[in-house]
Formats: C-alpha cells, sequence, structure tokens
C-alpha cells in the first residue's frame, strides 16, 4: 500500500488591517492624503471623488480611524 504524505498549507486568512494614512499610496491622490492627514476637525464638508480603486474609501477609513484614536465618535 501506497500511501502519500499530504502537508496541510496554512492560508493567510484574517482580519483586513485597517487602512491608515502610513499604509495608503498617495501616487497621484498625494493633495487629498495631505489635506485629510492634517484635518482639523470639525471642518467643512469634504468630498472625495475619483474613479473606483483610486483610494476614496481608503482614506475615508484612515480618517475615521485616526479621530477615533483621538478619541472622537466617527459614523457616516
Amino acid at each position: 500500500m501506497n500511501m502519500t504524505l499530504m502537508q496541510q498549507i496554512p492560508l493567510a486568512i484574517g482580519p483586513e488591517a485597517l487602512p491608515t494614512f502610513d499604509s495608503f499610496l498617495a501616487g497621484p491622490n498625494a493633495g487629498a492624503h495631505d489635506h485629510l492627514r492634517t484635518l482639523v476637525l470639525p471642518a467643512a464638508p469634504v468630498y472625495l471623488w475619483g474613479p473606483a480603486g483610486s483610494g476614496k474609501t481608503h482614506l475615508l477609513r484612515a480618517l475615521a480611524h485616526q479621530q477615533q484614536q483621538a478619541g472622537q465618535r466617527v459614523g457616516w
């Protein structure tokens, strides 16, 4: 009887890392990144626009995380 030894390979599955300003690859969106990173709240509303995949949600979640770390309540 030929037994083949199988080895299980663990998959890197876990909670998604929180988007932060440090993990954002700004590229052409450096202006929006810098503005939101230094934004003093409460401030006038900020409108982000751009094509899918340009980082709008990442920046919004990074701003929310930054404010939560500062003890602020966040909702959207």
